[in-house]
């Protein structure tokens, strides 16, 4: 078996992360506010005297926090759409770095890639930047170590934190299967539909 498994030359890789909560998530879920919340309650009661008066307000209050929570989601959508990016920060930082690392380290030539994968066609190297478990290491193997590949598509929800969807999308991978009984699968990212079958086909004419 020609496959090898560099881990990660220093703490400087990529650190997978989920991603912040929304400014709204992280006030709900805070201790301090919840208090401060009970104390102007009974405030209120005792100045004001009204249950009905106190449930309106924050039935008002909850509108408002739901149509804030809507659009502000909406807005990053509208956001991350008009830049076009449609790979997670993480990943495509991950690929840089490892790639970076196999050109001055491993003397990696880079014929073709894509945010996940590397190829060089000289060596008949194939390198798979993207661990499926997101342990920070790279795989290489020679073109004989691939079983097969195969290009699969995925629906994405971008949801607010009431569940209510406000955009889906198709994104496209190819995965790669390899002779490797602790990790047999890898993907990578590819642009669209076609960017898909143009790699499958790619891999089809450098492996076959």
């Amino acid at each position: 078996m020609t496959i090898q498994t560099i881990s990660a030359p220093d703490n400087n890789a990529p650190k997978f992360d989920l991603g912040k909560p929304s400014q709204l998530t992280q006030l709900l879920t805070n201790k301090k506010f919840w208090i401060v919340v009970a104390v102007l309650s009974a405030l209120f009661l005792i100045i004001v005297g009204s249950v009905g008066w106190l449930i309106i307000i924050y039935i008002i209050l909850g509108l408002l926090g739901f149509i804030y929570s809507t659009f502000s989601a909406f807005f990053k959508v509208l956001t991350i759409d008009s830049t076009k990016n449609s790979i997670p920060p993480y990943f495509q930082n991950t690929h840089n770095y490892f790639k970076h690392y196999l050109v001055q380290e491993h003397n990696f030539n880079v014929d073709y890639e894509s945010v996940g994968i590397l190829i060089d066609t000289q060596a008949r190297r194939i390198a798979l930047t993207l661990d499926p478990n997101t342990i920070p290491q790279v795989l290489v193997c020679n073109f004989n170590d691939v079983q097969r590949w195969q290009a699969y598509s995925q629906g994405v929800e971008t949801q607010n934190q009431y569940g209510a969807t406000l955009s889906s999308m198709s994104k496209y991978y190819v995965s790669v299967y390899i002779r490797n009984p602790e990790q047999p699968r890898y993907d990578f990212f590819t642009i669209d539909s076609t960017d898909a079958d143009r790699w499958v086909a790619r891999l089809d004419a450098l492996l076959n």
